[in-house]
């Protein structure tokens, strides 16, 4: 995977600026410059995470105001139980994103496995 990293990096630079990064004769030429932009890079993720799950934060606010977080017409909601406790949405925004990561990323990994392992022995 890394050598795979350094050749698009390589790639990459030498479309977009004329000139390769040389990344796969020596990797650490570019170390400042690609620290920097790995760093803009996850401030972007984290502006757009946040913005997404302050959207829905609102909505489950709203809702609240309006009384319409019943969940007997609709589908049940852990934000609305949430907001039933709190009202605070930067205690909201973050146990909201405390419990997508999870919520997410071990039914993936579970799935994963379940369909590699059965692939590396089909016999079993």
């Amino acid at each position: 995977m890394p050598l795979f990293q350094h050749l698009s990096l390589d790639t990459a630079s030498e479309f977009i600026f004329g000139n390769s990064m040389d990344d796969l004769c020596s990797p650490d030429s570019h170390k400042e410059f690609l620290d920097a932009y790995f760093y803009v890079q996850r401030g972007t993720a984290v502006r757009l995470m946040l913005s997404f799950i302050d959207k829905h934060v609102d909505d489950a606010l709203m809702r609240r105001e309006k009384g319409d977080i019943t969940g007997a017409k609709e589908q049940i909601r852990l934000i609305d139980k949430m907001v039933k406790a709190t009202q605070d949405r930067l205690t909201l925004r973050f146990q909201m994103r405390d419990f997508f990561t999870p919520a997410h990323d071990d039914p993936a990994i579970a799935l994963s496995n379940a369909f590699f392992h059965p692939c590396q022995s089909p016999k079993t």
